[in-house]
This record gives C-alpha cells, structure tokens and sequence, in this order.
C-alpha cells in the first residue's frame, strides 16, 4: 500500500507476451491492481496481440508510467522485443519507466512452494519424498533466458521442503522429458513458470510429463495465482 510519504505512480501498464487474443491474466491482474485504487491508472498491453505497447501508452500519454513486464525472464523477450517496441514507440514512452519482470521477483519461490505444498497433499505425498521440478520455456537466443528459472529452483530449494529441486526447458536443454525421466517413477511435482495458462502450460508440458512421467504432478501455470499481484505493485514501487 501507499504510505503518506510515497508518491504513488500516476499510471501502470502491465505488459504481457500475449497472443493474437491478448492475456487473460493480465486483464484479471489489473482488475485485481485497479481495485486496490493506488494507481490513477492501470492499462494492459501485449507484445503480440491487442492491445498493443504503443496503444497503452497512448492511453496513459502525459502521465508518468512505469511498465511492468508479466515476463517470466530478462531474456530474449524483454531485451530484444519490449525494449524495442518502447524505442519503436518514440514520444509515447518518454515518460516511461522499465522495470524488471515479474519472474526475477524473489517471492515467485513463496508461490511456488505453497502451489507445489497443495499438489503434495491432494497426492498425499510426504513433501520430503518429493521431487520438484520447475518447467520454463527456455531458448538459445539469449544467454539470460534461463536465470530467472534457475534462481526459482534455487529459492525453492533452500526452503528445504522437497527432496529435490530442479530446473527444466521446452526448448532447451536440459529438457522438461530427461528431467522427468530422471526421477521416475519416485513422486514428483511439476511447477509451471509461465505466466499464463496457454499452449506451453496447458499443452506441451503435460505432454512431456505424460510421455515421461504419467503419474507426476503439476500445478499449473505460476502466473494465475491472484498473490502476483503484490510481487507486480512492489516492482512498480521500486
């Protein structure tokens, strides 16, 4: 919340990765931002989809803005497609500021530990028998992709929950399959860091986890729990 010697930003824009049909999740955490009433406003924009960087913008021209990415990394989507979306935009983003995405956010561990918890007790699996392993996109274009996904293994991991806590890809190596195939048939949750429950989240991981791994848990997409909220009002604080 606002304390009286903050100045609260005057507008946010959250921006996802989006699709040719936007990001439900981002609307439904603006909804959940907007009622808090700490921002004059709150807009929503995607980098592929409607409503666009440079629309968003647009909407909040004049105002001083901070953009929060609902990125899961400070990868090849963050450094190469918003950075240039915003210098595409010109005058529109001079009184923007950038901040980190959402999946760098120290707390994203707390979430990750309660989803993989609750998985754990409707298995009625004992936490320390368990294997955790975090299931992120992943890419070759950029060396930074992965951090963010590895710093949430490695936060999960001092917890001290699980037995174990690993870090997989889709699309880079080591892949979600090997990793999973690796603990098998031992009790396994699969924690998904994405943002929203789209074709990586609702298809290509429980694919993996189906061929490999038929009897593993999973969460679901990290992105859907209403706590992001907080981690998003925190970044746009900073």
């Amino acid at each position: 919340m606002v304390t009286d010697s903050e100045e609260p930003t005057q507008a946010l824009v959250l921006c996802a990765h989006g699709s040719g049909g936007g990001s439900a999740t981002a609307e439904s955490l603006a909804t959940a931002i907007r009622n808090r009433n700490e921002f004059d406003r709150v807009e929503v924009c995607c980098l592929k989809g409607s409503p666009g960087v440079a629309d968003a913008l647009q909407a909040v021209a004049g105002l001083d803005t901070v953009l929060v990415p609902l990125l899961m990394a400070e990868g090849y989507t963050y450094d190469v497609l918003l950075r240039g979306q915003l210098s595409d935009a010109g005058t529109a983003a001079d009184r923007v500021r950038l901040s980190r995405p959402v999946g760098v956010h120290p707390r994203l561990a707390d979430i990750a530990v309660a989803q993989a918890r609750d998985e754990c007790v409707r298995q009625e699996w004992p936490l320390n028998d368990v294997n955790v392993v975090v299931a992120a996109h992943g890419t070759l274009k950029h060396r930074a992709t992965g951090d963010s996904a590895r710093a949430l293994a490695a936060g999960i991991d001092a917890q001290t929950v699980f037995s174990t806590v690993q870090v997989a890809f889709l699309e880079n190596p080591p892949s979600l399959a090997d990793a999973l195939r690796a603990v098998a048939p031992d009790p396994c949750v699969v924690v998904g860091f994405f943002l929203d429950a789209g074709d990586h989240a609702e298809a290509d991981v429980p694919a993996a986890m189906a061929g490999a791994h038929p009897a593993a848990g999973y969460t679901g997409a990290i992105g859907r729990e209403p706590a992001l909220a907080d981690i998003i009002v925190d970044l746009a604080r900073r």
